[in-house]
């Protein structure tokens, strides 16, 4: 379909088949149906209890549009998804009084095999800000793709680890060891200056002022969170540290960044440093940040 007859299909969708402003997540199923999208380009299509299931035609995509979505808080598009082929599939997006085009839109690599999370990074995108009015995935440039999509769904700035997501999007450096999924997060033996930086993000300082971090240590410890604006480099002044006590059980640590003077205006990266020393066991279950 070309771009000029996606943007009419978006015009012409009533305001009753899609979802509106405050909507933050779509279910596929037999009950939801295609809970407010359009298909294009499709070779056919079915739903059942485990999603929809897709076979994709020539620029196969999903369309919907009346939206309301502020992209200052929803920086991220979470995708639960599965397909028998390895692609890149991509997003795009719509702003209030921009229609869809190759600049606004983002892309996530899917490999084939069983269910999974495709993050899209949208804030990492610059045109990515102010209102959202419409969305379009487009799941794989192939045909004949065996898909099924379960869930598209919105997401602030918080990341979940594990086995389902493995590091979702952060990259740690060599000084961790021993590193093991689970289902509640991940875990690893501290080298020396351990740590792991987040995927670029465009994140509100005024907005998001404290950084939670879901995890536990075997030792008492001080953990660090480092920041970095525009410029994109990390210093110790831009850092706030925070005590970490030993325990078996899940301790929320939420890391106070505003208290910090240069936690401005935007920031384009984020590096925690769970523990600062060597020998320590550690397990991560989620990072959020807060107003």
């Amino acid at each position: 379909m070309k771009l000029c007859q996606v943007l009419s299909v978006v015009a012409g969708m009533s305001i009753g088949s899609v979802l509106m402003a405050g909507a933050s997540e779509w279910s596929f199923s037999q009950a939801s149906g295609m809970d407010g999208w359009k298909l294009a380009n499709m070779k056919s299509h079915m739903m059942d209890a485990s999603g929809m299931k897709l076979v994709s035609g020539k620029d196969c995509q999903m369309i919907i549009g009346k939206l309301e979505i502020p992209a200052g808080k929803f920086p991220f598009v979470d995708v639960v998804m599965e397909m028998d082929k390895d692609d890149s599939a991509q997003l795009f997006f719509a702003t209030t009084g921009v229609q869809f085009s190759e600049k606004g839109s983002v892309r996530a690599k899917v490999s084939a095999g069983k269910e999974q999370v495709i993050r899209f990074n949208c804030s990492a995108n610059p045109l990515w800000t102010g209102t959202i009015s419409g969305l379009r995935f487009d799941p794989t440039n192939r045909e004949a793709v065996n898909i099924r999509i379960k869930s598209i769904k919105l997401s602030g700035y918080e990341w979940v680890f594990g086995a389902a997501n493995k590091l979702n999007g952060w990259k740690n450096n060599a000084n961790m060891k021993d590193i093991a999924y689970t289902e509640d997060g991940f875990s690893f033996v501290s080298g020396k200056d351990a740590y792991m930086i987040s995927e670029a993000l465009n994140l509100s300082a005024d907005s998001q002022r404290k950084c939670e971090v879901v995890m536990k240590s075997d030792k008492n410890n001080t953990g660090q969170l480092f920041f970095c604006g525009k410029d994109g480099k990390f210093s110790e002044a831009k850092s706030v540290k925070f005590p970490v006590k030993a325990s078996e059980d899940w301790a929320t640590y939420q890391v106070d960044c505003g208290a910090n003077a240069l936690w401005t205006e935007q920031i384009s990266r984020l590096r925690l440093d769970p523990v600062g020393s060597a020998g320590v066991k550690v397990e991560i279950k989620s990072i959020r940040m807060l107003p």
